[in-house]
């Protein structure tokens, strides 16, 4: 299961960045600019809205702030196994999307 850390003071390449860490399983973290960090939460399954057709990866949908946001299964976007079914809980990263990192994932 993927599960969220802040690190408030990690050093990063131009200086004393932060990061939020996610440790997606005991081989594999991803550091996420603070700046790009909106909010990280633990939500149940069932409140996630479970969208048909699509592929495994996308978990379902999330009200968010009267917004509503898209959930995925990092580790499983990444190429491993899949989330179980059965868990009691996920933990959530909301993550924006700048224009800035958007044009470099093109």
């Amino acid at each position: 299961m993927t599960q969220a850390v802040a690190d408030v003071h990690v050093k990063g390449l131009s200086g004393s960045d932060a990061y939020l860490r996610l440790i997606v399983n005991d081989r594999l973290t991803a550091l996420v600019p603070m700046v790009d960090a909106q909010q990280v939460m633990v939500v149940a399954p069932d409140q996630l809205t479970v969208m048909p057709n699509m592929p495994g990866l996308v978990m379902g949908l999330l009200n968010y702030r009267n917004r509503v946001v898209w959930v995925i299964d990092l580790g499983q976007l990444l190429g491993l196994d899949p989330l179980s079914s059965d868990c009691p809980y996920y933990t959530v990263a909301l993550i924006r999307l700048s224009e800035k990192t958007a044009r470099c994932c093109r």
